[in-house]
């Protein structure tokens, strides 16, 4: 089974793929977010090799240099790098309850 899977992909195995990830994948993706009720083409779905490319890709889209970012801490080490590449202001926050006095102090800290 293993020899039959191999030759019948054997010009595929030893390539590099489109940086946007393997058509036939985001095909089967978009089908199950359309089952799911959204509307979805494979054009828009993305395959990243890991969560630090996601990030990567979705914070370098959305943010510009000297934006304001705020993370939990602790905060996943990889995120803090990116975010230093990109020369956004970074805030730590400890987890704590959401309440509108927690929230004045973030508001007083990012002033």
């Amino acid at each position: 089974m293993t020899k039959r899977a191999i030759a019948k992909s054997f010009d595929s195995l030893f390539r590099y793929d489109f940086p946007e990830g393997q058509l036939i994948l985001r095909q089967q993706i978009t089908k199950v977010l359309i089952q799911q009720g959204l509307e979805v083409y494979p054009e828009e779905v993305i395959i990243t090799n890991g969560s630090e490319q996601a990030i990567s890709l979705a914070t370098s889209y959305y943010l510009q240099p000297d934006d304001w970012v705020i993370v939990e801490t602790p905060t996943y080490h990889g995120t803090l790098g990116i975010l230093e590449n990109l020369q956004v202001k970074v805030v730590d926050r400890r987890r704590v309850e959401c309440s509108p006095l927690s929230h004045y102090a973030l508001v007083q800290t990012i002033r």
